[in-house]
């Protein structure tokens, strides 16, 4: 009997230390997931507090891209060493809008004359492309064209899958004023854009 006791003694000291140690452990896993938390949220502040200059930084990069579009569109209409006359381009930007083959375009399109008159017709948008290995042109967007000294116009288009784009050819055709019809095409270049949408002046 007495060395059954001495041997439920041991075990209970035994039963006893590791109890001790599992309750010491659970403190530190409580210590430790605190830590854990402390850190997340700390990096959740420094993650926000980042973002937050980062989305300042690109509204504030994004009005001084728009304030020296104005000024060079205003410098461009007070230009008079240009010789070109009527209905000219001034600026094509293609961007990408943030979801597969779609883009953002922004043309901007400008009279030059000693007097202006209003200028209206219509405005047309294709890409040249390689499609089944053969080269199309991919008739994509189209808007009226209504102007005095200057017109933006902005759209969005969807490529087909497996259309390897090339260029655009932008087209516009006066209908009131001097009849014109001004054809050109652009190499395909896409530009960054961390808002992913056009700027509107």
């Amino acid at each position: 009997m007495g060395r059954l006791s001495s041997t439920s003694d041991a075990a209970s000291g035994s039963l006893g230390e590791i109890e001790a140690d599992v309750r010491s452990k659970a403190d530190e896993i409580r210590v430790l997931e605190q830590q854990v938390a402390n850190l997340q949220a700390a990096s959740g502040i420094e993650t926000a507090a980042s973002s937050q200059v980062r989305s300042e930084l690109s509204q504030s990069q994004a009005e001084v891209d728009r304030l020296s579009r104005e000024g060079e569109l205003y410098r461009s209409l007070m230009d008079s060493s240009v010789r070109t006359r009527g209905l000219t381009l001034h600026q094509f930007e293609l961007r990408g809008a943030g979801k597969p083959r779609v883009f953002l375009y922004r043309v901007t399109f400008m009279q030059r004359a000693q007097k202006h008159s209003e200028l209206s017709g219509k405005f047309s948008l294709s890409v040249k492309g390689v499609q089944k290995g053969k080269i199309v042109l991919l008739p994509l967007d189209g808007q009226p064209l209504k102007l005095l000294y200057f017109q933006v116009l902005e759209g969005e288009f969807r490529l087909p899958e497996g259309f390897s784009p090339q260029g655009v050819r932008i087209v516009a055709e006066l209908s009131k004023g001097r009849p014109q019809r001004l054809e050109t095409t652009q190499d395909w270049t896409v530009e960054e854009d961390s808002q992913n949408a056009p700027h509107t002046l």
